[in-house]
């Protein structure tokens, strides 16, 4: 990961981008380290200097299992709907 970070998430620029990396496998829910790091790293990013971002998880988000088990619609939107939320933030769309 880029500069030694231990973490599973991360982010950095190339040129006037901005790439935010997070784990799918770790909790991301409001209130833990990873959501308050994503929340920050929104934040902090200059649209005038770095206009595009790109968020990206290692697997994909839209289907998540418990035990082999395909776990409903409702409970994903659930796990989802503070990102969802946050990428969408006037503050920061």
């Amino acid at each position: 990961m880029p500069g030694g970070n231990k973490n599973l998430w991360y982010s950095y620029n190339v040129g006037n981008v901005h790439v935010l990396v997070f784990s799918t496998e770790h909790n991301f829910l409001p209130g833990s380290p990873q959501f308050t790091f994503i929340e920050a790293d929104l934040a902090a990013v200059d649209r005038s200097v770095t206009p595009w971002v790109i968020v990206a998880g290692h697997r994909y988000v839209g289907r998540l299992s418990c035990g082999g088990v395909c776990v409903c619609m409702c409970t994903r939107w659930h796990l989802h709907r503070p990102l969802v939320c946050l990428f969408y933030r006037p503050s920061f769309a």
